[in-house]
C-alpha cells in the first residue's frame, strides 16, 4: 500500500473526489485508487494534486518525499529474514521474466523479498506437476501453473519503481479476472465484483480463489467463482496456464474509497 494524506487534505478543503479530480485534471477513479493506496502517483500527478489542495508534495506524500524506497540492497538483520517493518530495510524492485510453453511471456517487476521467495520455490518445485505458485506485483496478483513454464529469468539489477509508466498504466486500467488457458496466448476476461462486495465473508471469494490455486496439487476437479452477471464459472485448474487479478479487487481500502465516491455523487 502507498501511504498518503490525499483524503485528509481533501476533507480539509471540503472537496468531493469528483471536484478534486477536476481540479487536478484526472478522473474520480484515479483519485479513488490513489486515496486507497493501491496505486502510486507519478510526480506530475502528485504536483497537480498538491496544487489543487494548496499544500506541498512532501505534505501529501510524506513517505515518498522522505526518500523511502531509495535504491538500497536488502539487509539481513540479526540473521533472520527481512520484513517490511524491519528498521534499516529499504524496498527495491527486481525484474522477473517468465516464458510459457505456449509462447506467452510475462515481464514482472516485483519486490526484492518477493523474488527471493519465488526463487526458493522454483528451485525446489516439481515441474511435471500441475501445481501453482503466486506472484505479487504492486498492481496485480498472478497464479502460474509451473508445469507450463519453460524458463524464468531473474534479473538482479535494482529498480526504484515498478515498470515504466506506459506498461504500468495499462496494468492499472485492467479490470476483472484474466485467465490464460493452456495452448492459448490470449487471455479470457471475466467481470467480477471486488471482494469487499461480499461484506459478510471473512475471506472474499477472489482471495479464496487465489488461495485455492496456491494450494492446488491436482487433488480436486474444479474451483469456482461468480461473475458480475451472476454466472457461476467452474474452472479445471489442470487446463489453466496462468491467472491474473488486479490487487484493487482484493483491497478493502479501494472498495471503501469507491463507496465514498458513490455516496458523494448521490448528494450532488
Amino acid at each position: 500500500m502507498v501511504k498518503n494524506k490525499i483524503k485528509e487534505f481533501r476533507k480539509k478543503a471540503k472537496l468531493t473526489q469528483r471536484e478534486l479530480a477536476k481540479l487536478a485534471g484526472t478522473s474520480q477513479q484515479q483519485v479513488q485508487r490513489l486515496e486507497a493506496g493501491v496505486q502510486s502517483a507519478r510526480l506530475q500527478m502528485a504536483e497537480s494534486l498538491a496544487n489543487a489542495l494548496n499544500c506541498s508534495v512532501h505534505a501529501l506524500f510524506p513517505a515518498e518525499a522522505s526518500g523511502r524506497g531509495a535504491i538500497q540492497s536488502p539487509k539481513s538483520i540479526a540473521g533472520r529474514a527481512v520484513k517490511p517493518d524491519d528498521e534499516g530495510y529499504e524496498m527495491c524492485y527486481r525484474e522477473m521474466q517468465l516464458q510459457l510453453s505456449n509462447g506467452l511471456g510475462f515481464k514482472l517487476r516485483i519486490e526484492d523479498r518477493e523474488m527471493d521467495r519465488i526463487r526458493a520455490h522454483v528451485l525446489n518445485c516439481d515441474d511435471e506437476k500441475d501445481a501453482f505458485f503466486l506472484v505479487s506485483t504492486p498492481q496485480e496478483t498472478f497464479a502460474f501453473n509451473q508445469s507450463v513454464i519453460n524458463r524464468i529469468v531473474f534479473d538482479f539489477e535494482e529498480y526504484l519503481n515498478v515498470l515504466d509508466d506506459e506498461i504500468a498504466d495499462g496494468i492499472r486500467e485492467q479490470e476483472g479476472l484474466k485467465i490464460w488457458f493452456k495452448g492459448q496466448d490470449v487471455a479470457e476476461c471475466f467481470g467480477v465484483d471486488a471482494d469487499d462486495f461480499y461484506q459478510s465473508e471473512e475471506v472474499g471469494p477472489l482471495a479464496s480463489l487465489m488461495m485455492e490455486l496456491d494450494f492446488y496439487e491436482g487433488d480436486r476437479g474444479t474451483i469456482n467463482f461468480e461473475t458480475i452477471d451472476d454466472e457461476e464459472i467452474a474452472l479445471f485448474p489442470r487446463k489453466i496456464a496462468a491467472i491474473s487479478l488486479p490487487n484493487q479487487f482484493l483491497s478493502k481500502e479501494l472498495a471503501d474509497a469507491q463507496s465514498e465516491g458513490f455516496a458523494e455523487d448521490e448528494e450532488l
